[in-house]
């Protein structure tokens, strides 16, 4: 009995395992990409010193933002401590809208934010939850005509914030319940996706004590985080 009870223990360890380094894999790839770019920029030479200086600040950046994602996911996995601080909404879409820029520029896709809150929790955990669910948005909406996206905080109550992040594209209803499970993805067959990032959303979301779902009465593909929000009002 002891056997069977240790090789089941051992076949859990390993699926976590595996899933931790998927999910890393899945979340250090664009700032991997950022450092690639940034290298091949300063490969070319000729650069003025003050241009080199600023591609080295980046790479620097870049490179702490992977440390950074590694020990969150780590400690998201392993259900360990993470350390929590204030954080103010806006200051995170506007993190990820610089990272995906070029990506909502090509797309020529319209970003809007509505209301500001704050909330309390680790900073790259709801940094990644941000970053997945808008780039997922951009890449459902790029073959469309109409192309946005809206985040919306609301305070419903004294503690209760919800944020909605909606875009143009209406989601199939036959996989909203799937669609937070780990490994499904409706872009494994582009190449695009590993089905690791909602799942890890759904994780992060649910370790800060909220929850995550699709509204599925809505006219357009409509994501509602609930979280609890550090102040009593709007800013």
């Amino acid at each position: 009995m002891k056997q069977v009870l240790d090789e089941k223990k051992f076949e859990a360890e390993m699926a976590n395992i595996g899933m931790a380094s998927l999910s890393v894999i899945h979340e250090i790839k664009n700032p991997v990409t950022l450092i690639h770019g940034y290298a091949e920029m300063l490969r070319e030479g000729n650069l003025p010193a003050e241009k080199v200086a600023k591609l080295g600040e980046k790479i620097e950046k870049s490179a702490l933002k992977i440390l950074d994602i590694i020990a969150s996911v780590r400690a998201l996995i392993k259900n360990e401590h993470s350390t929590n601080e204030q954080i103010k909404i806006s200051e995170i879409i506007a993190e990820v809208s610089g990272q995906l820029h070029s990506k909502i520029i090509a797309e020529k896709i319209k970003l809007t934010t509505e209301n500001d809150l704050n909330i309390s929790g680790n900073k790259t955990q709801i940094y990644q939850v941000f970053y997945n669910l808008i780039n997922n948005a951009i890449d459902a909406i790029a073959p469309l005509s109409e192309k946005w996206i809206k985040i919306s905080c609301q305070q419903n109550g004294p503690k209760d914030l919800a944020i909605y992040i909606i875009d143009s594209g209406k989601i199939d209803p036959s996989i909203i319940d799937k669609i937070f499970l780990p490994l499904f993805s409706t872009k494994l067959s582009s190449g695009k996706g590993t089905g690791i990032g909602l799942y890890l959303v759904k994780r992060i979301v649910e370790s800060h004590g909220g929850t995550v779902g699709v509204d599925k009465s809505a006219a357009n593909t409509t994501f509602v985080i609930r979280l609890i929000s550090d102040q009593d009002g709007r800013l």
